[in-house]
């Protein structure tokens, strides 16, 4: 029966990887859509301010541009959160291998797809209420919002 041990250590090690590798991924397109939502603004706002162009016009722009990039932010963190999870609680079953018996190691089963059975709301919930993704979008609707008025 020791085994069934070490296959599902190899099981879970190798899902471990895989969520890990996402999460990678999921960090770095969310540092890439804020990047993107700065850069953005900043060229939009140099390009503007040269123009002439009107508050309404650039309201009409700017909002609903950092608008989109943050739902986007907001996807990304979401099954980034989703998968951290996950990861978690596969690492929970890898801390407690050495000290389940086989019997019930072997009846320990994972999900093929990490939202099966997640807590999607919540998932949804801290994405919303990070500050790392609400606060960026934030700091440049202030911004636009300063900007427009001492203008």
């Amino acid at each position: 029966m020791e085994d069934i041990k070490e296959f599902k250590q190899d099981c879970l090690f190798d899902e471990h990887g895989t969520l890990s590798a996402f999460v990678e991924q999921e960090v770095v397109a969310t540092a890439l859509c804020r990047a993107l939502a700065a850069a953005a603004w900043i060229v939009g706002m140099l390009g503007i301010a040269g123009e002439g162009v009107g508050p309404l016009s650039i309201a009409l722009v700017v909002f609903p541009g950092l608008i989109a990039l943050w739902v986007v932010d907001v996807y990304f963190s979401y099954v980034g959160v989703v998968y951290k999870v996950r990861r978690l609680a596969v690492r929970r079953m890898i801390a407690d291998l050495p000290t389940e018996s086989s019997d019930e190691v072997a009846s320990w089963a994972t999900p093929v797809n990490p939202f099966d059975g997640a807590d999607k709301k919540g998932a949804l919930r801290d994405a919303l209420l990070s500050p790392w993704v609400l606060l960026p979008y934030a700091v440049l609707e202030f911004a636009t919002i300063m900007n427009l008025l001492l203008a």
